[in-house]
């Protein structure tokens, strides 16, 4: 029985030995990151290439871009908000109505609404993304401030043809504004830049 002991204590010293022996060793053994993949190296020069003029380039452009002329949306845009916080008004929409409500939700920058969607030549030829923009916070041209800013001039325009197609100004924007973009009762001049490379809202007409 003490033999037996004698032994295990004996087997005990020498499994810790060996251990030690493995961290005294000057040598190391460099083990692979099962976590790190292989990243292959760049190889540009292998894909295709052809030289082109800048005719071809503004030729492809083109094709990106609607040709100028009258449009319908294909069905209702959509409109979408966004703000801009570090710039604010009172006489903001959402400053106004955060006046009213004293509701921190509505203490938002200047309103600026995007309208997007599909549009169709009305000769049924043409058929592409268009979108434009508008505020009804009005904002002067930073070069010039007795004009308005884009923004602003293209929120001019629709109130104007909402007064023209209503007989009466928006009691209520931008809802009134919106109300009319989304009924798609009516047709939309759309500019082509000089460039061939950017479409801008000219005006609308009547249908």
């Amino acid at each position: 029985m003490i033999n037996t002991t004698l032994d295990l204590i004996g087997k005990k010293e020498m499994a810790e030995a060996s251990v030690d022996s493995l961290f005294d060793t000057q040598d190391s053994l460099e083990v692979d990151d099962p976590f790190v993949e292989d990243k292959p190296e760049d190889s540009f020069d292998e894909i295709p290439s052809v030289e082109v003029t800048a005719e071809d380039i503004s030729e492809l452009e083109s094709k990106l871009f609607l040709p100028k002329g009258l449009y319908v949306w294909e069905k209702a845009p959509r409109i979408t908000p966004r703000y801009i916080e570090e710039d604010k008004n009172p006489n903001d929409v959402m400053q106004k109505i955060f006046a009213q409500t004293h509701n921190s939700n509505h203490d938002k920058g200047r309103m600026i609404l995007n309208v997007s969607g599909m549009v169709v030549s009305i000769d049924g030829t043409k058929k592409g993304l268009f979108q434009f923009a508008f505020s009804p916070d009005y904002r002067s041209n930073k070069d010039d401030s007795n004009q308005p800013d884009m923004l602003s001039r293209t929120f001019g325009g629709l109130t104007l043809f909402y007064y023209e197609k209503n007989e009466q100004k928006p009691k209520n924007i931008p809802k009134d504004v919106n109300i009319m973009i989304t009924d798609c009762n009516y047709s939309m001049y759309i500019t082509l830049s000089k460039g061939g490379n950017a479409n801008y809202l000219g005006k609308f007409q009547r249908m």
